[in-house]
């Protein structure tokens, strides 16, 4: 594990609350399946893509985990959506796709 959990910490006194910023990890989507490209557009059209998804992929551990956290409550949609975590793949259908999200510089582009 990357980074611990930091809450847990914090009430195990292994360390004094309070956070400081010192260094961001830019986190992308990345798209699995033979779709057009989903709208990113905006918030609503973000929701709607992850919900439509047949599943969204994001690591349980690592630097990007906060930021994903951050992005799920944003959109109000954790528990909507059908989560996979880890690196099993899901079967895909004609028409299906899965959102992953991870760190900008783990995300190969394959499209144009």
């Amino acid at each position: 594990m990357l980074l611990p959990d930091v809450d847990d910490e914090i009430s195990r006194s292994k360390i004094v609350p309070g956070r400081f910023e010192i260094a961001r990890v830019p986190v992308a989507l990345g798209l699995r399946g033979e779709v057009p490209n989903p709208d990113v557009g905006s918030s609503a059209a973000i929701k709607a893509a992850m919900l439509m998804a047949k599943s969204v992929k994001y690591s349980p551990t690592g630097a990007a985990l906060m930021t994903v956290r951050k992005i799920l409550s944003t959109l109000e949609s954790g528990q909507d959506l059908r989560f996979q975590r880890g690196a099993r793949e899901v079967p895909l259908a004609a028409g299906e796709y899965e959102i992953n999200i991870y760190p900008l510089s783990e995300i190969i582009s394959t499209r144009s």
